[in-house]
């Protein structure tokens, strides 16, 4: 075997010398030209944050519209709405050309505000302004709900003679052409929880516990319904009334059909609700995914 001359070995490691210089060299440039176009694709990234711009132009707290105007350079998308620094649930646009317009809405179940008196007759009556309930007889009392919301309770002065025979049933009704329609609610009271007054004294003042969603200025129907036996005054229960100016009618159920009473007198009642406390006194921030800036409220 022959040796390799010296001068084929000058020429090799030239050569392999040459060969590792030139991969290196496209290496470094394939290198550099990704960090340049890296570099130039996050300028590019900041620039559209940064002529990125969303403000609110309108706001109504009472039915929790944002009305929002895209004031930047770019179209935007991918919103999110915060309530108190909280992500909420919203119905808006996907996306926001320039210049344009659009309205946020938030969902009033994800905020109602404390319970509140929203309709009521309290005032004093007499003695003798009553119902009687007994043998199957319905009682009902119009009331119109002045928000969407939900109704926790309804209050009436109330109260049996002390020898009733069965509980008395109270329910919630929608409206269907001026009487009582569909029961939206129902609920038994027990007799125990009923307070015993003789027929001399007057009723008081009893809770009765619901848990109805209802709508916006909409008409219902509280029923009351006793299937007591005897209609002696021990023996039945007592609704107390009033002459009232209240835009509500009272309606008795007989022989199958709902007839108004027209005696001017309402029942006593109160009824509760929890309305939707909507954005007042809420901080509002809305997001876009191309752009930190945020558009709050207050």
């Amino acid at each position: 075997m022959k040796a390799i001359s010296p001068l084929v070995s000058i020429v090799l490691i030239i050569f392999i010398v040459t060969t590792l210089s030139v991969m290196l060299y496209t290496f470094l440039s394939r290198t550099q030209s990704e960090l340049m176009v890296s570099f130039e694709q996050h300028q590019e990234a900041t620039a559209t944050r940064a002529g990125a711009e969303l403000r609110i132009v309108g706001f109504d707290t009472e039915k929790r519209n944002i009305t929002v105007r895209n004031t930047g350079r770019y179209e935007l998308n991918n919103f999110s709405v915060y309530l108190g620094g909280q992500p909420t649930e919203f119905t808006g646009p996907d996306k926001l050309g320039i210049g344009e317009v659009a309205v946020f809405t938030v969902p009033f179940t994800i905020q109602l505000s404390d319970e509140i008196i929203d309709q009521e007759v309290s005032e004093s009556g007499e003695l003798s302004d009553r119902f009687n309930l007994c043998q199957a007889r319905r009682i009902s009392q119009q009331f119109i709900s002045s928000y969407e919301g939900e109704i926790t309770k309804i209050a009436v002065v109330l109260s049996h003679g002390g020898l009733v025979d069965e509980d008395l049933s109270f329910y919630v009704y929608n409206d269907t052409d001026g009487y009582p329609g569909s029961i939206l609610f129902s609920t038994i009271i027990p007799k125990e929880d009923i307070p015993v007054r003789d027929d001399n004294e007057m009723g008081e003042w009893m809770n009765i516990t619901v848990d109805l969603d209802v709508e916006e200025n909409k008409k219902y129907w509280m029923v009351f319904n006793s299937s007591t036996t005897y209609c002696q005054y021990r023996r039945v229960y007592k609704l107390y009334k009033v002459y009232s100016s209240y835009d509500g009618e009272t309606a008795n159920y007989v022989s199958g059909s709902w007839s108004y009473l027209t005696d001017g007198k309402d029942l006593n009642f109160k009824e509760y609700m929890r309305p939707p406390s909507g954005l007042s006194g809420k901080s509002v921030k809305i997001t876009s995914a191309y752009t930190e800036t945020i558009s709050s409220f207050p």
